[in-house]
């Protein structure tokens, strides 16, 4: 999920990798309460709704940055039965009976000054995961960048947002329309083998201080 304030570039206050990392992969902002860990098993597939070609260009830009980021594979496909993620450029309709079924499942609501785009899951449990983006087709093409970044990064597993974080896709003021270094950093540590899907904070813990050591001494 986005609140988006375009052309903030720099933390707003100081936050170790450490932090950055629990709180996007295992800390659900809404639920305010602890998750276990998302990561694919799978390479990712994904179908695209709507949008401008530029649009689209975009996707395929932040996708070849995902793939370069954890070695996953990143395709598209014309055949939404195929897809594990799939990305809509939401008309105006659309994205007011998204936001009401959110509202329908007892999510909180949020009004359009709250939140710029969306992201869901499915498969927590089984580790098959399906990620569904929402992003208003009616934004400006800056924004939709920037969403598209954002929730495209979601769609790894780092399915939260760190709040106040302005040099990184993964924050409630996200301006970035390309995953950025800190985002990079981020998407190895999740992809390091020593990390699986379902593990627990406890768990995963001490592996993510060993492969933050690692990168610090290259």
């Amino acid at each position: 999920m986005a609140v988006l304030a375009l052309g903030l570039t720099a933390c707003a206050y100081p936050i170790s990798l450490e932090d950055r990392f629990y709180q996007t992969a295992f800390y659900d902002e809404e639920d305010e309460r602890e998750e276990r860990l998302l990561k694919r098993s799978t390479d990712m597939v994904l179908f695209v709704e709507g949008g401008t070609e530029a649009d689209r260009a975009h996707v395929r830009l932040v996708s070849g940055q995902i793939a370069e980021a954890t070695g996953l594979q990143v395709s598209e496909t014309d055949d939404s039965s195929k897809a594990n993620v799939r990305i809509r450029f939401a008309t105006e309709e659309q994205w007011d009976d998204y936001m009401r079924r959110r509202v329908e499942r007892g999510l909180p609501f949020l009004s359009q000054f709250q939140i710029s785009c969306s992201v869901g899951v499915s498969g927590r449990d089984s580790g098959d995961l399906f990620f569904f983006v929402h992003i208003p087709e009616k934004h400006p093409p800056a924004e939709r960048r920037a969403c598209i970044a954002q929730e495209l990064g979601h769609t790894t597993g780092l399915t939260n947002d760190v709040n106040g974080a302005h040099d990184s896709v993964f924050g409630d003021w996200a301006g970035s329309s390309e995953l950025t270094e800190v985002d990079y950093k981020l998407l190895r540590i999740l992809y390091d083998p020593r990390l699986r899907h379902g593990m627990s904070w406890e768990e995963a813990k001490p592996h993510v201080q060993a492969i933050i050591e690692e990168m610090e001494a290259e």
